[in-house]
């Protein structure tokens, strides 16, 4: 109902993957992509360190909704401070009871583990990233089979970027239908911008699909600063 897609950059629709990540058989398993390693791009690293307990209830709902009982989440080995908080949020969400066996006195067991990555850049495709986790080197492998049905340990995954695990509690929370309304008929929902340092005001911005190209140039980032001057984008 939310038409949530993948925010790691292929636009793969969520619900479409979980789908086919349920209907294999178990054990299955639920990753966070944080391998973020786009040049300017910092989104991910900002919601690791400032949000972490997000990530961590997004994925727990992915795990939910494909009947997994483990989670994992790759972190760049460049990001060391989102590591470290992402596994403080993980202690902090065992002792809650969040996480760990019979969740809450439910029959759901879920835990999560953090890894770091080894510095590649090409850890951030999944099948790397999937090889990366599995103590392999991270490289790309051809699809089919896809990792909905072979991907961590050869078992049934579901990878997502953090920034989509990020969306998950506001839909469950306010419903698909109310975030479906955000954005473009064709790319409902939001996106995270990051402006660099060249701009007036720099920073992440959360905007809605379909916002023009001047809105966040002009009105978000201010322009450019003295002496810099825009002259070609690149989408």
């Amino acid at each position: 109902a939310s038409g949530l897609r993948g925010r790691g950059g292929a636009g793969f629709p969520v619900a479409k993957k979980w789908s086919a990540t349920a209907a294999e058989p178990e054990p299955r398993y639920v990753v966070g992509n944080g391998d973020e390693g786009d040049p300017g791009s910092y989104g991910d690293r900002l919601l690791m360190e400032r949000d972490p307990h997000r990530i961590l209830e997004g994925l727990a709902l992915a795990a939910f909704a494909v009947g997994a009982r483990h989670g994992l989440i790759l972190v760049r080995s460049e990001y060391p401070t989102a590591a470290d908080r992402l596994r403080a949020a993980v202690a902090e969400a065992r002792e809650a009871g969040h996480l760990g066996a019979q969740v809450h006195g439910s029959p759901v067991d879920f835990d999560v583990q953090v890894v770091v990555g080894a510095g590649s850049y090409v850890a951030g495709e999944e099948t790397a990233l999937l090889h990366a986790l599995a103590g392999l080197r991270a490289a790309v492998r051809a699809r089919p089979p896809y990792p909905t049905s072979r991907g961590f340990l050869g078992r049934p995954t579901a990878v997502n970027n953090v920034e989509t695990l990020a969306a998950v509690p506001w839909i469950v929370r306010h419903g698909g239908t109310a975030y479906a309304r955000l954005g473009h008929p064709e790319e409902p929902g939001t996106k995270l911008v990051c402006l660099s340092q060249r701009f007036r005001r720099p920073g992440v911005y959360e905007v809605e699909f379909g916002v023009p190209l001047r809105h966040l140039v002009q009105d978000l980032g201010g322009g450019l600063r003295e002496p810099y001057q825009l002259r070609a984008v690149q989408e």
